[in-house]
């Protein structure tokens, strides 16, 4: 019974695949926000997620990011991005 405890762990630290959480950022830019981004203008990489767009849009962002990534975590819970640069 221990070996299969020991297996299930494995399966509770799974994170999403980059893919939802670059639609999560996406859709709660646009929708909290009404900042409008491709979901190829972001790129997630190690918990950190980048932004590659206009300075104007990363400045609006820089300015909520606390905000952003709180709304982000609403739906992410644990895999939730830790910053956005």
């Amino acid at each position: 019974m221990d070996h299969i405890t020991t297996l299930l762990k494995k399966f509770t630290s799974i994170t999403p695949p980059d893919e939802s959480v670059r639609k999560e950022i996406v859709r709660v830019l646009e929708s909290d926000y009404n900042i409008l981004l491709n979901i190829s203008d972001v790129n997630v990489q190690k918990g950190v997620v980048y932004l590659e767009t206009s300075p104007l849009i990363k400045t609006e962002v820089m300015m909520r990011k606390e905000a952003i990534l709180s709304n982000i975590k609403k739906t992410l819970s644990d895999s939730t991005p830790r910053d956005i640069r």
